[in-house]
This record gives C-alpha cells, structure tokens and sequence, in this order.
C-alpha cells in the first residue's frame, strides 16, 4: 500500500513527537514544516536528534556537567530553531524526487474513489 511522504501536518505532528516538551511550547515549528517538505519521518527524526545533540554538546561546553543530577532542560538550554534549521540543511532528504513522484502516480491510481 503506497504511502507517500508525510503532508504539513503529519510533519507538524512528526516535529511535536521529536522536540522535548520544556521547549515546545516557546518554540515556532512551522519553520521546521515548512523546511523539512520532502522528508521521512525518519528524515525528521534524524534532523531532530541532531539539534538535540549540538544543543547538549553546547550546554557541556558552558560548564553544565553529566554528573549534574537530573533535571528538566531550560528553555535557554534546549534546541533553538536555529539549532533546527542548521540541522535539517545537514540532513539528506532519503527519499529522491523521483520516487516521491512515483508514490504520489501509485496514490492516485490504487486510491478509492
């Protein structure tokens, strides 16, 4: 059953999963839609996971310890879009143009009317 790559909104909702809650709400995800056009899931994922790595690489590097006891990411301390937007340009889409078209060509003829 041909699926096809994830629309706006199945990719603003791929981007809620992947952004930790303590950041969520002050950041502007459409941003992150509107770039990521074009991508899988896993696409995102790995784009987020990126941002959250260069986000914690930061942190240590400004004096934050692992040894720290656990506590909640602040918001001065999470991804920024910026952090997002670097990632998703270092992320190659997995899924070519051509066999987006191609899903897209297999949706339309199996689709139910």
């Amino acid at each position: 059953i041909p699926i096809g790559l994830p629309d706006e909104e199945a990719r603003h909702a791929i981007w809620q999963m992947f952004i930790p809650p303590t950041i969520r709400e002050n950041l502007d995800i459409e941003p992150l839609v509107q770039a990521t056009e074009g991508f899988s899931p896993a696409d995102i994922e790995y784009a987020a996971r990126s941002a959250s790595q260069v986000a914690f690489e930061r942190a240590l590097a400004n004096g934050h310890s692992t040894e720290e006891p656990a506590r909640e990411i602040r918001v001065s301390e999470g991804p920024t879009v910026d952090d997002y937007l670097a990632a998703i340009a270092q992320t190659r889409a997995t899924v070519s143009a051509e066999v987006a078209r191609e899903f897209e060509e297999d949706i339309e003829a199996l689709a139910r009317t």
